[in-house]
């Protein structure tokens, strides 16, 4: 995905994001946001990508 950041609600998910090394950079209302690497791939990871969705808004509380 070309958007700059991946969002997900599931804290198994976000856990397996940071174990992988997208960068957190936001924690709202149960919602984990990452910047999207372009470096960085799912790959060889066991992530369900149906609990993420990629956006270019990012708003800081």
């Amino acid at each position: 995905m070309n958007k700059h950041f991946i969002r997900t609600a599931d804290q198994e998910t976000a856990s397996i994001l940071k174990s992988i090394g997208f960068p957190q950079v936001g924690y709202t209302k149960g919602i984990y946001t990452f910047a999207n690497c372009s470096s960085l791939s799912f790959a060889n990871v066991n992530i369900d990508i149906n609990k993420l969705t990629y956006t270019d808004i990012y708003c800081a509380s």
